[in-house]
């Protein structure tokens, strides 16, 4: 719940850096929890923040989790 909160402060800055932490900051809670489509919602806005503001770090951060995303899903398909 503060993670969600830290959000809506950031929106309410306006602060696209904050904005950008905030949702990788969920989208790796997301994950973590097992909300793989919240997961990836969250680090795709994190990515195309990123990117508007050329942040390389961040988007290494979303795509890192992105990819984790994708491997643990893959991991429970081929479980089936």
């Amino acid at each position: 719940m503060c993670f969600e909160k830290r959000l809506v402060v950031a929106h309410d800055l306006n602060s696209p850096e904050a904005k950008a932490a905030a949702y990788g900051e969920l989208g790796h809670i997301h994950s973590t929890l097992g909300n793989f489509e919240q997961a990836i919602s969250c680090l795709e806005h994190q990515m195309s923040i990123a990117r508007d503001l050329k942040d390389k770090v961040a988007e290494a951060d979303a795509a890192c989790g992105l990819g984790q995303v994708t491997f643990i899903t893959l991991s429970k398909i081929e479980d089936m």
